[in-house]
């Protein structure tokens, strides 16, 4: 169960981080 967590929580992270890189007008 903590393995499917951790999994879970990288995939969020990975979704989250794509979605920042996909809108790089918020740069600066």
């Amino acid at each position: 169960m903590g393995f499917s967590s951790v999994e879970t929580t990288g995939q969020s992270l990975n979704f989250h981080y794509s979605r920042s890189f996909s809108h790089p007008a918020k740069r600066p």
